[in-house]
């Protein structure tokens, strides 16, 4: 008679405590399936969902959730992955969702001018470097900003969209369309970035759009960026190479190397018409001695 007496006195004791021991400490949600949580409010659990839907290319939940929470700016309001702040319209043009980026910029064309990277990259190099041209195009009926070097020793690493077509597009059909949308945007062929160094350089260097498709190898960007500035009615089209050495070094010796160093892209120009010029710029950092 105890024993059985015994067991509903523990379950009773257990459904008392039991809330006791649980008061004041905080419920975390639980995630049963991706973007589905309990125990957080409705609104929160969607604001939660926006990233998965994001991320996935869900035009109909993200356009669902910004327009049920329009007080949120869940279209201008970093996302954290993996530690780090993005955009949602940079995620959307890595991700090459044309349909989300439609309706963003249709929402929000300011969105083009939103920062990707530490770089401060844009939507629009977003999606160039990661081959999306028909994103690309449509973020360009936006106006974005084509951000131009204007001292290529200070800002020799930053995003030159030009040079980057050279390395990411080779297929004529896309260049055809997206050189001349970039050119009437206001991108300059002539900017000078640096890149990856060819073998046997031990400098640092920037060239422009030109140049850089001759080290990538690039025929029909070439020559489309050649026939496009031409009948633009501009001057003969000539690829530029600056290379910074510190003041003490004999930039004779590298220029008389120059055309053996790069004998491949030289051949590759000319054989499209295209000249070079070449500068020496004498830096003189903190560790030339």
């Amino acid at each position: 008679m105890k024993g059985k007496t015994y067991i509903p006195f523990v379950l009773f004791m257990a459904i008392i405590l039991l809330p006791i021991s649980s008061f004041g400490q905080r419920v975390e949600p639980k995630v049963i399936e991706s973007g589905v949580y309990t125990g957080i409010g409705e609104e929160l659990r969607d604001i939660l969902g926006f990233r998965s839907a994001l991320e996935k290319g869900n035009l109909s939940e993200v356009r669902y959730l910004v327009e049920s929470y329009p007080e949120r700016n869940l279209l201008s309001t970093p996302i954290d992955i993996n530690g780090k702040k993005q955009q949602p319209i940079c995620i959307a043009a890595a991700a090459g969702y044309l349909n989300l980026i439609d309706y963003m910029l249709e929402k929000d064309p300011k969105l083009v001018k939103k920062n990707c990277g530490y770089k401060e990259e844009q939507a629009l190099w977003v999606a160039i470097e990661k081959g999306h041209a028909d994103v690309a195009l449509t973020i360009l009926r936006y106006n974005p900003p084509v951000k131009a070097v204007e001292n290529y020793f200070i800002d020799a690493n930053k995003p030159v969209l030009l040079s980057k077509v050279a390395e990411v597009f080779k297929d004529k059909g896309v260049l055809t369309k997206l050189i001349p949308a970039l050119l009437d945007a206001g991108a300059s062929p002539y900017d000078p970035t640096s890149g990856k160094s060819p073998v046997g350089l031990n400098h640092d260097y920037s060239a422009d759009a030109f140049f850089h498709g001759a080290l990538n190898n690039n025929r029909a960007f070439i020559i489309t960026l050649r026939d496009e500035m031409k009948r633009r009615g501009g001057k003969q089209p000539q690829a530029h190479y600056y290379s910074w050495v510190c003041p003490n070094y004999n930039g004779g010796d590298f220029e008389e190397n120059f055309e053996k160093i790069f004998e491949k892209e030289i051949k590759f120009l000319k054989k499209y018409n295209i000249e070079i010029g070449f500068k020496i710029k004498y830096i003189d950092w903190d560790y030339c001695e």
